[in-house]
């Protein structure tokens, strides 16, 4: 998306201000999420929304283990922060490099979260965000902090593909089974423990 910071408001003044996550909580769930991709876990990730009813923990399973079939690994997590709408609440961004297993050639890939401070001093990412949070991170994907981090993901994970045809290979294959980001300037919202389908993220519009 194209910067529109010229646009916000002053109340969207600190919402711009993103910043790589200097809260260890934060930075460890999200190395914890892509770590439970991986190795199919799905009762770390049902931990990591913060759902304690177990319903549905092996279908989950199943369908994280299909992606596993294409996914070796995901390495170098960054996270950065935005704060969120409430106190002790935030829009998280993830920047890491997909190892699939047909390539050596590392994917870049960004996507999204919204994760909140329980009462109990934990942080879990928000399943179900509300229609206000929704477009409140809409918003955030807009400015230009944003934007420009997008922006050199995508620029990577195009000259990556351009350098490797079995990772363009995958890389497609992947992306058709809505697995992967069309682009990487489109952040993908983290999936809901349902939506942990064939794998990563659709492309946000």
């Amino acid at each position: 998306p194209s910067s529109d910071a010229e646009g916000e408001s002053e109340g969207d003044e600190d919402q711009s201000e993103l910043r790589r996550s200097d809260i260890p909580e934060i930075t460890a769930l999200m190395e914890e999420y892509c770590a439970a991709k991986v190795s199919c876990d799905a009762e770390a990730m049902y931990r990591i929304y913060g759902r304690t009813d177990m319903t549905g923990v092996e279908e989950l399973r199943q369908r994280m283990e299909y992606r596993a079939r294409y996914v070796e690994n995901i390495e170098n997590v960054e996270s950065y922060l935005l704060p969120g709408l409430e106190d002790n609440s935030y829009v998280v961004y993830v920047t890491a490099d997909i190892k699939f297993r047909v390539s050596e050639t590392l994917a870049p890939t960004i996507m999204w979260c919204y994760v909140r401070m329980e009462d109990d001093g934990t942080y879990h990412i928000v399943e179900n965000v509300t229609a206000e949070e929704a477009e409140y991170a809409a918003k955030a994907e807009r400015t230009e902090s944003v934007s420009a981090l997008a922006a050199q993901v995508d620029e990577e994970l195009e000259l990556a593909i351009a350098s490797d045809s079995g990772l363009a290979s995958a890389y497609s294959t992947l992306r058709e089974g809505t697995t992967v980001p069309d682009s990487a300037a489109g952040t993908a919202a983290a999936p809901s423990t349902e939506g942990e389908t064939a794998a990563e993220e659709t492309s946000a519009q």
